[in-house]
């Protein structure tokens, strides 16, 4: 009896010592930190998102294998990995090396991007735009129009090139007009829409309006030079029930007989109608034919 009383006491004082460490209102509630965590990869650096392993067994033609094996160019491997000399002799075993990754561009995580500050991307921040009116980074449609995005997530896919100053043509760099300043640069470097800019004789680039040429076509009946290219003969053959024509490919002239040639076809009984003839005939249109 006595054993089991002193047998309570010690587990009695065992559940006290471990009531006494257990840590007070241990159930809490989940929270998590809002703060954005660094990538830890400074501008100019690779930031390497793929890599692969090098065998036991390497050599200075690893590099090549690589190289083949991920369909990448080795100027961009070497790019990835700096520390492998060009001749590749120096690539190590067990080793992995990056082929796939771009150089880390400086991000705006300050919302401040663009040439004031040291063209700093909105790419990867809250906000992928940099508005080239204020070069502070923003979501907007204005923030990411044609004409004010000036780098990141803008809405056109040329806008390297495109006028943010309303300047254009080649006393500005070759600029292109879009968006907020128009669509069309006249000639005297401004952009802007409508006949001030965008007709034939003011407009310089973009959506010009052409005055389109008058069609040109032959009068029936009427001599001209018929170029070789026009002819209409598939083998040779020309004149007949089909009236072929005659090309370089197989003579300019049509020889009495119905056959294409540059030397006695273009003689006695050369058919003017079909082809040149040594008298400086010309091939007449006939618009019953539809054809040379």
């Amino acid at each position: 009896m006595a054993l089991i009383v002193r047998s309570l006491l010690i587990i009695q004082c065992v559940a006290i010592c471990v009531s006494a460490l257990a840590p007070r209102n241990e159930c809490q509630p989940a929270t998590f930190n809002n703060k954005r965590s660094s990538i830890g990869i400074s501008a100019n650096n690779v930031n390497c998102r793929y890599t692969t392993m090098t065998s036991k067994l390497v050599s200075e033609f690893t590099c090549s294998e690589i190289v083949q094996k991920y369909q990448i160019a080795l100027r961009d491997f070497h790019a990835l990995n700096p520390e492998i000399g060009s001749d590749c002799k120096n690539v190590q075993p067990d080793t992995a090396y990056c082929v796939f990754g771009f150089m880390e561009p400086l991000r705006a995580w300050d919302g401040k991007c663009g040439p004031s500050h040291g063209n700093a991307s909105c790419l990867g921040t809250d906000k992928q735009c940099c508005n080239s009116k204020t070069f502070t980074c923003g979501n907007s449609q204005e923030d990411c129009a044609t004409g004010v995005c000036y780098s990141g997530a803008c809405q056109s896919a040329l806008q390297f090139g495109y006028s943010l100053d309303g300047k254009c043509g080649p006393a500005h760099d070759n600029k292109i007009c879009g968006g907020v300043w128009g669509s069309c640069c006249n000639k005297n470097g401004q952009c802007g829409s409508g006949d001030g800019f965008c007709t034939d004789e003011n407009c310089f680039s973009g959506e010009c309006v052409r005055t389109p040429e008058p069609e040109r076509r032959p009068v029936p009946g009427v001599q001209i030079q018929a170029p070789w290219q026009v002819g209409s003969t598939p083998d040779g053959t020309c004149g007949g029930p089909n009236h072929y024509t005659c090309d370089v490919v197989f003579g300019t002239c049509c020889g009495s007989k119905g056959v294409c040639g540059s030397v006695q076809q273009c003689d006695e009984g050369c058919q003017t109608r079909y082809g040149k003839c040594n008298n400086g005939s010309a091939v007449v249109y006939h618009g019953d034919y539809g054809r040379f």
